[in-house]
Formats: structure tokens, C-alpha cells, sequence
């Protein structure tokens, strides 16, 4: 039997500041089971905050691919 998380338990994980893979993480639920979830619940998703130092990103593009350098920086390749 597949457990529902209570929209209460989603909302107070939200306003603690989770985002939907910590929350996944924390429940040990797929993470798109939790995304459906809060949306459903008419719920808003926190969106992941980076921080990323993006100084010297243009010498870099020169030498490196943009796969390399989001690896390095533990980013996406669509932010570089």
C-alpha cells in the first residue's frame, strides 16, 4: 500500500524551507511522487537556491566544455 503524505506534513516541510528532493529524501518517496503531490495540494515549490561562483566562467568557456565546468561546480549545464 502506497502512503500519502498529509498536505500539512508537505506544507510544514515547505515553510521549513525544503526543497522537493530534500523532502523526497526526508520521506523516502520518489521525488516526482512528492513534486504531483504538492502541486495537487495547490501547494508552491520551493525552487532550489544555488550557490554557485560563477568568477572567471568566461575563461574557463575557452578552455573547457560547459559539461566539465558544471561538474566542477556542482551545477547544471543549462546554468553554465
Amino acid at each position: 500500500m502506497r502512503v500519502r503524505l498529509a498536505v500539512d506534513v508537505l506544507a510544514a516541510d515547505l515553510a521549513e524551507g525544503l526543497s522537493v528532493t530534500e523532502i523526497a529524501e526526508r520521506h523516502e518517496l520518489p521525488m516526482d511522487y512528492v513534486y504531483g503531490r504538492i502541486r495537487r495540494s495547490g501547494l508552491k515549490v520551493n525552487l532550489r537556491r544555488l550557490r554557485v561562483d560563477w568568477t572567471g566562467l568566461a575563461e574557463e568557456l575557452k578552455e573547457h566544455r560547459p559539461r566539465e565546468i558544471a561538474e566542477a561546480r556542482g551545477t547544471s549545464v543549462g546554468a553554465v
